[in-house]
């Protein structure tokens, strides 16, 4: 049976839909209103120095920056800490087949999970008209084949009529549907080394499923402390309890809305 999620009954608010170049934009805005200075430049990480400082190449702006501590916010590719040395360890084999269909007008503006016993489908509004579409399931699955694609999507009670009533993009139509191939990692991937003074933010350090809710990245903020110092926690001190009552429901697969 469908279940539609309220807001109202939320303890985390709103769920939100992010027009991420807005955000972005706005984001930088006000980090120049704050003092920090803009640089557009590609970045490469280089060796640390003895005092733990990083040196940064700003590629196509032909200079070097200095500086103790540097953030990792390129988010599930974790740009910077992959060119530092860190590797990535997957903890899944979750791929995505996705489209985004053409604009249409309408007036839905939820976001709709759907189960399938050998997946889950994804969709969503974009703040364009458009609409994103998405197939989970695990890449050694059959699933996994986006010639399946279709017949898949029309066996949907609840992406159907949603998706329905948006154009399918150039080269992609019902009968020969063409996402992107091959399908898209969206395994849970964990880095395994922290190098020198570099922080990440949490889709960095560890990515997660697009339908998480937005607090989720800025999650327990943790002061910055030198590597390979941890805080003293004197014996016997239970721990900070958790944040999050215990018996919340878990992921799909139910259907849900939002």
């Amino acid at each position: 049976m469908p279940a539609c999620t309220d807001s109202l009954f939320d303890p985390h608010g709103h769920g939100w839909h992010l027009d991420r170049p807005l955000f972005d934009r706005r984001l930088r805005e006000h980090a120049r209103a704050q003092g920090a200075q803009l640089c557009t430049a590609a970045v490469r990480p280089n060796a640390l120095g003895n005092d733990g400082s990083w040196t940064v190449e700003l590629r196509g702006a032909g200079a070097v920056a200095r500086c103790r501590w540097l953030i990792d916010a390129t988010g599930r590719r974790a740009a910077i800490a992959t060119a530092s040395g860190a590797r990535r360890r997957t903890r899944d084999r979750l791929v995505a087949l996705h489209l985004t269909l053409g604009p249409a007008d309408t007036a839905d503006a939820t976001t709709t999970v759907e189960a399938a016993p050998d997946g889950w489908w994804y969709t969503a509004p974009l703040p364009t008209g458009h609409r994103l579409l998405a197939w989970y399931t695990d890449a050694d699955l059959p699933a996994a084949d986006p010639a399946d694609f279709t017949a898949r999507l029309a066996a949907t009670d609840h992406i159907t009529p949603l998706t329905s009533r948006h154009p399918w993009p150039l080269g992609a139509t019902p009968a020969a549907p063409r996402p992107h191939r091959p399908p898209r990692p969206r395994h849970r991937p964990r880095l395994d080394r922290r190098r020198g003074r570099r922080r990440g933010l949490r889709p960095a350090l560890l990515a997660g499923h697009p339908h998480r809710p937005l607090h989720r990245p800025r999650r327990r903020p943790r002061r910055p402390r030198p590597p390979g110092r941890r805080p003293d926690r004197p014996p016997g001190l239970p721990r900070r309890p958790r944040r999050h009552p215990r018996g919340l429901p878990a992921q799909p697969p139910r259907p849900l809305r939002r």
